[in-house]
């Protein structure tokens, strides 16, 4: 289910925008915001916010992969800050 919710995400991202890939990211730009889909763990992310900028954008958002086991999440009490 994972994979085709990434490619289901990755379509989404690139309508209307400009898909550029760097070192562990894929960066997509287009009108006043952009999207980094799914960067590794050691991907540029200043470089590519850096790169958004450059095109224009005023806004830079992130995906990143949902864990594959929910053993290795954090609670949903300690992730929403009420305990």
């Amino acid at each position: 289910m994972l994979p085709e919710a990434a490619a289901n995400h990755l379509s989404w991202f690139g309508r209307g925008r400009e898909r550029i890939e760097l070192d562990g990211v894929a960066v997509f730009v287009g009108g006043d915001a952009s999207a980094m889909a799914f960067p590794r763990r050691d991907a540029d992310l200043e470089g590519a916010v850096e790169c958004a900028l450059e095109a224009g954008v005023a806004e830079v958002g992130c995906t990143r992969p949902v864990q594959a086991s929910p053993s290795t999440a954090a609670p949903a009490s300690s992730r929403s800050g009420s305990g």
